[in-house]
C-alpha cells in the first residue's frame, strides 16, 4: 500500500472512493447480490450515491473502508468490495 492509501497490482489498483465514482456506485448498488452483503439499500439515484461517498466515514473511524478497483489500462472502474 502506497501513502495515498491506494494499492497496486499488474493489472489494477484499489483506492478508496471518490465522489466522482458516484455514478459506478450507484449502478453497483443496483446488484442486489451486491448489497446482500453491504447491507445497504440500492440508492435512488446518482446524488444518493454522492451524498453516500461524501458522507462515508469508515476510511477516518476504522482506518478500513470499500475500495474502487481501477482497471490500469482503461482507467475504468471495476467493482467496489469491502
Amino acid at each position: 500500500m502506497n501513502s495515498n492509501g491506494s494499492l497496486e497490482v499488474n493489472r489494477f489498483y484499489l483506492r478508496r472512493f471518490i465522489v466522482s465514482d458516484a455514478k459506478d456506485m450507484y449502478l453497483l448498488n443496483l446488484d442486489q447480490d451486491v448489497i446482500k452483503f453491504t447491507g445497504d439499500n440500492s440508492f435512488n439515484d446518482v446524488f444518493e450515491a454522492e451524498k453516500f461517498i461524501q458522507n462515508y466515514k469508515h476510511y477516518s473511524t476504522y482506518d478500513f473502508g470499500r475500495w474502487a478497483v481501477i482497471d490500469k489500462i482503461n482507467i475504468e472502474f471495476l467493482v467496489g468490495v469491502d
